[in-house]
């Protein structure tokens, strides 16, 4: 939190001198307003319609997770799959519907981790938290994707904010596809 207070109070600093009159106040906050809202209008446009290059060596779950996080968000996701690469996984215990992968990082043999799979829901939990704390599928949980051989990331591991069209109201359902009464129905309620 303070880290954004420093942020709002440096942009501010840009447009806002002591010396201003009120009247100049206004014009300087409102030119701040507007330069702000320019930032978020290419922020959105690069994330909607530019193709990120890929850099990761899993191409596949890369390639899947940019189609659906915004520019920023992706950024982030991408630190955690090149996390994979560090990545051992111990062993593996099945109980029933449910797998456990024991994981360590490489050099680090202090600290393992273990990652949960139901094979019926298809659902993922990590003991790290990182997914509950953030909103962003860990390390871990990518390497286990990796393991299983999957492409991408369960829809339900992405938290409505991160989509890409989040702002415009239109969300995809856990299976992928598009509800469009329910986009209509936000719209609606937004208006």
């Amino acid at each position: 939190m303070t880290s954004r207070y420093e942020g709002i109070n440096a942009a501010l600093m840009k447009f806002i001198k002591f010396l201003n009159c009120l009247l100049e106040l206004v014009q300087n906050l409102e030119h701040m307003v507007k330069d702000y809202r320019n930032n978020e209008f290419i922020a959105d446009y690069k994330s909607l319609y530019l193709e990120p290059v890929m850099t990761t060596e899993l191409e596949s779950i890369e390639r899947a997770v940019s189609q659906i996080y915004t520019k920023d968000t992706l950024f982030e996701v991408k630190k955690q799959i090149d996390g994979v690469a560090v990545l051992i996984v111990l062993h593996t215990k099945s109980y029933g519907s449910l797998e456990k992968f024991m994981l360590r990082k490489f050099r680090k043999p202090h600290r393992v981790y273990s990652v949960f799979y139901e094979n019926s829901s298809e659902r993922y939990e990590c003991s790290c938290k990182l997914w509950n704390s953030i909103g962003i599928s860990c390390s871990h949980i990518i390497c286990v994707l990796n393991e299983l051989e999957k492409d991408a990331l369960q829809m339900w591991l992405v938290l409505k904010r991160w989509f890409k069209d989040a702002k415009f109201g239109s969300f995809h359902d856990f299976d992928g596809s598009l509800d469009s009464n329910r986009t209509f129905r936000e719209r609606y309620g937004l208006l």
